[in-house]
């Protein structure tokens, strides 16, 4: 793809732009997962709520927490 991308060769002028339109590809489907994709979730991870996983309603911390029991 390199000389088909820097024009090299016969016929090189009708064959450049399709040399660098596939390299800048194969860079972009690179780059994407291993940088963009981790950037993207660390940033959604970061404003996603923690919460336990307890089911006790007389946990605070407990996503069943209830603050007003009823009496009894």
């Amino acid at each position: 793809m390199m000389p088909m991308a820097l024009d090299l060769g016969e016929s090189g002028k009708q064959s450049a732009p399709i040399g660098r339109a596939v390299i800048g590809g194969l860079v972009f489907a690179t780059v994407t997962p291993l940088l963009v994709l981790p950037a993207l979730y660390a940033i959604l991870q970061g404003m996603a709520s923690v919460k336990t996983a307890s089911i006790d309603p007389d946990d605070a911390d407990g996503s069943f927490f209830d603050p007003h029991p009823p009496p009894g």
